[in-house]
């Protein structure tokens, strides 16, 4: 073998094994981080998405041992539904290095989880794509008791509205529409002053305000009530009673309008 070929080939066997320990070290530090979330489900997939890890929190998570897991295609193991079109969530991730969202996975025995995912790449010291860490956290729970108080506020018989602590209009019910005459698309985002004559509107921001936990309520402490008259799209129709949030936490008031406190504008 002539001295320049065989000089070449001992340059590309060193340069396979640096490549070869690098991988190796960059394995082990994925795995050290990986180790580390225990308490979270997280796994990581390769390029071609086949799984090669698979932490036991992501084992409790899913049922499926490491054993089930190693090797299989993650999709296809989690029948996953996503939010849209797998390309386009590749193609983000490819581009930012990282991917959040909601998706539907399955159970091993067959019950439904919705979790909020986070996605990021793993990269070589040469900026390559080498792997995939997904880190998943189950909000199933949460999101049924979401669509049980949508449900529920729906079906009432007022008028409802949900407010933040900006007043700004997050969520409405069938009723708003039929009382109001906009349409759900039209408020949100909307202050709810918008639903009111703008002569009360100033006054109006002050009682909202009083409707969040912490604020000081009027009435030595009782949960205060404020009526206010509401106006539809084209003149004034409604009044307008304001309660402050129950047990929803501290960033949702609500707005209860009913035709029984009708009010006419002087």
């Amino acid at each position: 073998m002539p001295l320049q070929d065989l000089t070449e080939r001992k340059q590309a066997e060193a340069a396979l094994r640096e490549r070869q320990a690098q991988l190796a070290e960059q394995a082990a530090e994925l795995h050290r981080i990986t180790h580390l979330m225990q308490p979270v489900a997280c796994f990581v997939r390769d390029l071609q998405d086949r799984i090669v890890y698979w932490n036991p929190g992501v084992a409790a998570l899913y049922g499926f041992s490491k054993d089930e897991a190693l090797g299989q295609i993650s999709y296809a193991l989690l029948k996953t539904q996503f939010p849209g079109p797998l390309a386009d969530i590749l193609t983000q991730m490819r581009t930012a290095g990282t991917w959040d969202g909601e998706l539907v996975h399955t159970h091993r025995d067959g019950h439904g989880l919705t979790v909020a995912s986070h996605w990021a790449v793993h990269k070589d010291s040469e900026g390559g794509p080498i792997a995939i860490l997904e880190v998943n956290l189950d909000t199933t729970a949460r999101k049924e008791a979401e669509q049980r108080f949508h449900s529920l506020l729906e079906a009432a018989p007022d008028a409802m509205v949900v407010v933040n602590r900006e007043g700004t209009i997050v969520l409405t019910n069938a009723q708003v529409e039929r009382l109001f005459g906009y349409k759900r698309d039209e408020l949100y985002g909307k202050s709810t002053e918008i639903l009111m004559p703008e002569r009360f509107r100033t006054n109006h921001l002050g009682h909202r305000s009083n409707f969040f936990p912490g604020a000081q309520h009027a009435g030595n402490g009782r949960r205060a009530r404020a009526l206010c008259l509401a106006q539809r799209r084209h003149g004034v129709s409604g009044g307008n009673q304001l309660e402050p949030p129950k047990d929803r936490g501290r960033d949702a008031g609500y707005e209860r309008n009913s035709r029984r406190h009708r009010a006419q504008a002087g």
